[in-house]
């Protein structure tokens, strides 16, 4: 005491004598490591009077000890030491002082001390001289080594050191803030890869899909495009495809006539309802029939399923491709239809006559691109060259009429739970049908009602021309009835393209590169001739017809008004009211 600290070396081997200091040697056993050896220096004015000599060796053994074993004399800071009941370093311990420390902080080891005398009784203290005090802490240890006789109680140890821990402490401490902190570290660390692996692997795939399905509610017929996801797994990637295959596959089944059936089942949360209400739209509609459909199954047979796919091939694409969908394949025929909404088509600057224009162009363009490119096919041409096909009809080429008529309509599904048609149901879609079956009376490839005509741009007006004027018996109002000469073509006429023909590509650049195979002079000789007719001066339309003929000896129309005026004798109907009355077209 009053010294200062000792000084602190390493634990050699063998431990070196410094000069006023004795050593005490401090053991303990461990297991499987035999004995580990430590050393302390204490003044030997500090053991004086203690057994032995003052430069002898005191061992201060950790066996049987309870409490911290092993490692807890590093450094050898000695708070307290008792050798033989003799307090000669420090502090003895105290019920208040000694055992918070000892007990809470952590600070201190208590070590009990064997061998210290030169005998067995010189390292005993006498019962006699045990204390209250000395009883009281040596039960709180659970240190004691005399037992008084008379009363069965344990004094504190004869010999005891109490070494100062609180570096050790304070290291153990330390490395155990480092776990922890590297813990939490560890821990937000792996949170975070975690919370990025479920982003990337679960919440964004799902979010994209989320929002192909609302898209796809929102616009039924939109293509979807298979979403990018880079980190998603293969199953996730298998869905994602699936449901674009899934929003295809209803796209091609209910067409445009059942999108709001898609749409309707999309958002409900009930069950499947495909027989929802319909609603009412106005477009144009388009018919397509295949001419002598009839012989072409009894000599192509099974084949005729390739020989029609071909040909609907053509057709579907030329329509969709124009701002029209197929609405219906009916065999032999097929129907389609433009929508007139505004703005349905993204155009924007265009006034609402106008997009309607530009949609009444795309559907007859449609229609043109149908006979262009079916008629210069060459897959189409070989199978018309079949033997029996040109037995019966020699020279056949695979061909169609078309109907183009403009109307409102009703869109919905027909059928039940367990089969349903989407169609378009009203007495316009009909006249298209029956506009291409009076193609075959007039001798042309494409017929117009007036209401189609109506709404063609200026410069396409121009390229047609009026053909009749017909009343049927089912509708009011008589009709006038326009077509386009579409001249033939052949393969070298037509490139892989069509041109402009694409979608959304210039109309007037297409109707410019196929224009009729009738020049402007000859289409006002004809309207000249017409008016004649229509207005009951037959013998002068008669006149004009027979000019018509004389330039396009096949005209069709020009062939059909006078057959009709040589019927009827050349004379005009009493009741003639400037058009011709039919059961049927």
């Amino acid at each position: 005491p009053g010294g200062g600290e000792p000084p602190r070396l390493p634990p050699p081997p063998s431990p070196p004598q410094v000069p006023g200091y004795s050593i005490v040697r401090v053991s303990g056993e461990r297991s499987g490591d035999g004995i580990d050896r430590a050393w302390c220096y204490i003044r030997e004015s500090c053991l004086e009077g203690v057994g032995g000599d003052p430069g002898r060796d005191i061992e201060i053994s950790m066996d049987g000890l309870g409490i911290g074993k092993g490692g807890n004399t590093e450094g050898c800071r000695l708070k307290f030491l008792r050798v033989a009941g003799r307090d000669v370093f420090g502090h003895g311990p105290s019920r208040l002082a000694w055992m918070p420390q000892l007990r809470v902080l952590g600070t201190q080891e208590a070590l009990v001390l064997y061998d210290v005398g030169t005998s067995e009784k010189d390292g005993l203290c006498p019962y006699e001289n045990i204390t209250e005090a000395r009883v009281a802490v040596a039960e709180e240890l659970g240190m004691g080594t005399v037992t008084n006789p008379d009363n069965g109680r344990e004094g504190d140890p004869c010999s005891m050191a109490v070494l100062d821990i609180l570096f050790a402490s304070k290291a153990q401490s330390l490395l155990t803030v480092i776990h922890v902190c590297f813990l939490v570290c560890l821990l937000a660390y792996s949170d975070s890869s975690l919370n990025r692996m479920i982003i990337l692997l679960v919440v964004e795939p799902i979010g994209q899909m989320v929002a192909m399905v609302q898209g796809l509610a929102e616009n039924p017929m939109i293509k979807l495009k298979t979403a990018e996801l880079p980190g998603a797994s293969t199953e996730t990637k298998m869905v994602a495809k699936a449901l674009v295959q899934l929003s295809e596959m209803l796209q091609i089944a209910f067409g445009e006539a059942g999108s709001h059936i898609i749409s309707h089942n999309i958002t409900s949360v009930d069950k499947i309802n495909a027989l929802v209400p319909g609603k009412k739209v106005r477009a144009i509609f388009g018919f397509c029939d295949v001419r002598r459909f009839t012989d072409c199954t009894e000599c192509f047979q099974a084949e005729v399923l390739v020989f029609m796919n071909r040909i609907a091939d053509f057709a579907h694409v030329a329509v969709h491709e124009n701002h029209g969908h197929a609405t219906m394949n009916l065999g032999d025929a097929f129907q389609f239809a433009w929508l007139l909404h505004e703005n349905r088509y993204g155009m924007k600057g265009e006034s609402a006559s106008e997009q309607k224009a530009i949609v009444a162009d795309s559907a007859l363009r449609s229609m043109l691109r149908i006979i262009i490119e079916t008629s210069c096919d060459a897959f189409l041409m070989k199978m018309s060259a079949n033997p029996d096909l040109q037995s019966r009809m020699n020279g056949y080429v695979a061909s169609s009429g078309f109907g183009l008529h403009s109307g409102w309509a009703i869109q919905g599904a027909i059928g039940s739970e367990s089969k349903i048609d989407t169609i378009y149901l009203s007495s316009h879609v009909k006249w298209a049908e029956r506009l291409e079956s009076a193609t075959k009376h007039y001798g042309v490839l494409i017929l117009m009602a007036d209401s189609h005509f109506d709404l063609l741009s200026p410069k396409v007006q121009a390229l047609c021309r009026r053909v009749d004027r017909i009343k049927v018996v089912d509708n009011a109002a008589p009709i006038d009835l326009y077509t386009y000469d579409i001249q033939p073509f052949s393969i070298e006429h037509v490139d892989g393209d069509m041109g402009s023909g694409g979608k959304g590509g210039n109309c007037s650049d297409f109707f410019t590169a196929f224009p009729p195979k009738t020049s402007a002079k000859w289409r006002a000789s004809f309207a000249t001739a017409l008016g004649y007719f229509l207005d009951g001066e037959w013998e002068a339309a008669q006149a004009c017809l027979e000019e018509c003929l004389a330039v396009h000896k096949e005209d069709g129309p020009s062939k059909a008004i006078l057959k009709y005026m040589a019927e009827l004798n050349h004379e005009v109907p009493f009741d003639w009211k400037g058009y011709r009355e039919v059961d049927d077209i």
